[in-house]
């Protein structure tokens, strides 16, 4: 595509070949049940609390902005027992 002329079906074979083996090692590396649960996973679909809406209008005193702190998760102290 951007190279001075086309590549050879050898060079085009050993590229995707490539690609293959890197997917297969990637997939390997990760068991089949969490493979399959990022597949059904909305979480990348769902928008961030931190990304303002594009809808909002800043001059608008009833659109909630918002909040800027950042989100902190509750952990037990180390001495507590579970």
């Amino acid at each position: 595509m951007f190279g001075t002329g086309d590549p050879s079906d050898a060079d085009v074979e050993a590229y995707w070949g490539g690609i293959e083996a890197a997917v297969a090692q990637m997939r390997a590396a990760v068991p089949w049940r969490k493979r399959v649960a990022a597949r059904l996973s909305l979480r990348s679909v769902r928008r961030s609390r931190s990304t303002p809406s594009t809808t909002a209008v800043a001059d608008d005193p009833l659109t909630p902005t918002p909040d800027p702190r950042p989100r902190r998760r509750w952990s037990r102290p180390s001495g507590e027992a579970r």
